[in-house]
């Protein structure tokens, strides 16, 4: 606790922003929003259910982006000053040349194992496919080489390393939603359907997502949230099926179905005494 008037320093704010997990409210978070945009565009909850968020329809999450920051030459996490200072002014611009609003739309999760990196899922256009991977190895060496009050283009600078910046084409949406989950609390693996690798401390906030895809955009939206799917206990139901299966052929299906209440014969009957079987 700090007395009145007293100030935090700023590596006690640091120390105090630190975490070693994905706490369960974040996961929660960060799943439903990458959940929202996969069911807008194709999911049980699309049509009618989703119809005030038809403006996110061909959005989807397409390009898969890491980003190692142990790599670079200072080491500095710069994907906040990345995603605010070049990646949104840039889809604005382009937004104005195409004729259509192109709002900002991704999901990302730091980790801090061999090294501090982020991994992105968004959403590019098509039409701006070739521009973006042209132009984001090349916005990472702006942010890193910069000279305070020194404006220069970035398109001037050149492209950072692979062994700073990878990207990928998104092919299995699902998949990589648990793969961001990884480093979620142990406590909540399960509920996941993840295995809960430790990714490190992290000093800054460890996940986030655009806009458009938090709490009150999916609530405006009709976006259900409903339980958390789970892949471990989808594997439980369907070993308790085989199980059951093979029990039926053997003709041992006791374990599998519940038995009635015993109830001793001298106890009276809650319809009157009688108690005997009727004829």
């Amino acid at each position: 606790m700090l007395a009145a008037g007293e100030k935090m320093t700023m590596n006690e704010r640091a120390r105090r922003r630190s975490t070693s997990c994905i706490s369960r409210g974040s996961a929660a978070k960060l799943h439903h929003a990458w959940r929202f945009i996969d069911e807008v565009n194709g999911g049980t909850q699309s049509g009618q259910a989703l119809a005030k968020a038809s403006q996110m329809l061909g959005m989807s999450l397409n390009v898969f982006i890491t980003i190692n920051y142990g790599n670079t030459t200072s080491k500095v996490d710069r994907f906040d000053e990345l995603r605010r200072d070049r990646i949104a002014p840039w889809l604005r611009k382009c937004s104005i040349k195409l004729r259509r609003q192109i709002a900002p739309t991704y999901v990302w999760v730091r980790e801090n194992v061999a090294g501090s990196h982020v991994h992105c899922a968004i959403h590019i256009p098509v039409e701006l496919m070739v521009e973006f991977l042209h132009l984001l190895p090349r916005w990472i060496s702006s942010l890193e080489n910069r000279v305070e009050g020194e404006k220069c283009r970035s398109s001037s600078f050149a492209p950072a390393s692979l062994a700073v910046v990878q990207t990928k084409p998104v092919t299995k949406s699902v998949g990589l939603r648990r793969y961001f989950l990884k480093g979620i609390d142990p406590n909540w693996q399960k509920q996941y359907g993840v295995q809960a690798i430790s990714q490190g401390i992290v000093d800054k906030r460890r996940s986030g997502y655009s806009r458009n895809l938090g709490p009150t955009a999916r609530k405006r939206a009709g976006y259900r949230s409903g339980p958390v799917p789970s892949r471990v206990s989808a594997y439980a139901r369907s070993q308790r099926v085989a199980r059951y299966l093979a029990a039926l052929q053997s003709q041992d299906v006791s374990k599998f179905v519940s038995k009635p209440p015993s109830v001793s014969p001298d106890a009276p009957s809650k319809l009157g005494t009688n108690t005997s079987a009727p004829e």
